[in-house]
């Protein structure tokens, strides 16, 4: 079953009716996981009930049959005190280095947020959240953008205005974007976000409080043992990850010994 607005287009896995009353999304790929390993405690081990895609998404799903990866950003459905909340994984993002050609971030952000959030309105979503850790900090002086706590959660409500908030995180699209062109649409789009600090794959602190918030201020249900499962995966993987790395440079590092032993031209 197919939906779409434009360019959006959300393909559900089963027929059930697409209205929701409020959405909240994260980044996988983020510094830390922090926003989206407190996702998956809502989530759990609930399939995605559709799929979001644009002609903007950056996905090549035909790397091996056998590990076929869907393209497009999975979609959730949470149901907790009356509220339905759609919940959105972005898992990839066009890569866009801001150094070669800063016109090609905002090229590729800004239609594949107003797409989605103009499509989401259509269909009931009053509310939006987008969750994120400060890790762009870090590219900043102390003294311009320090790293805010990471015990205690930040909102920034768009319909508000300026306020203190505003000082503490550097956010690039699409942390900022998503809140706030659904805002510009008559929504109430926000902003929550929280420190960051390299420790450890999974920054656990910064991930039980967004727990806590998703339980405690968006009333949403949240298990810890989903946490604890999706932790030890993502730290699993980055050591796999690691030591394929290793394997990959020291079998390049003999072959360019031996080359360099027989004074052989190599690139």
């Amino acid at each position: 079953m197919l939906i779409t607005n434009g360019e959006a287009d959300i393909y559900l896995v089963a027929e059930e009716q697409f209205e929701y009353d409020a959405c909240l999304i994260a980044a996988q790929p983020e510094f830390g996981h922090a926003s989206f390993v407190a996702l998956k405690g809502v989530i759990g081990s609930q399939e995605p009930v559709g799929f979001y895609l644009s002609k903007y998404h950056f996905q090549d799903p035909f790397n091996t049959i056998t590990d076929f990866t869907k393209p497009g950003w999975p979609l959730y459905s949470v149901e907790n005190g009356g509220k339905k909340w759609l919940i959105m994984v972005i898992e990839t993002w066009m890569p866009t280095p801001i150094t070669d050609n800063p016109q090609g971030t905002w090229i590729y952000s800004y239609p594949i947020a107003r797409n989605f959030c103009a499509l989401i309105k259509e269909h009931g979503v009053k509310e939006l959240c987008y969750a994120t850790a400060t890790a762009s900090n870090d590219a900043f002086p102390d003294d311009i953008f320090s790293q805010p706590k990471r015990t205690r959660v930040y909102e920034y409500h768009f319909k508000e205005g300026g306020s203190r908030t505003t000082k503490l995180a550097f956010m690039l699209p699409p942390s900022w974007l998503f809140s706030h062109l659904f805002t510009e649409m008559g929504g109430e789009g926000w902003i929550v976000f929280t420190g960051y600090k390299e420790d450890g794959v999974v920054d656990e602190t910064a991930t039980t409080t967004f727990a806590n918030y998703f339980k405690n201020r968006l009333n949403l249900p949240v298990n810890r043992k989903s946490i604890d499962k999706i932790t030890a995966r993502i730290q699993e993987e980055t050591e796999d990850t690691e030591s394929m790395k290793k394997v990959v440079v020291d079998e390049l590092m003999t072959k360019n010994a031996k080359i360099t032993e027989n004074d052989t031209m190599f690139g």
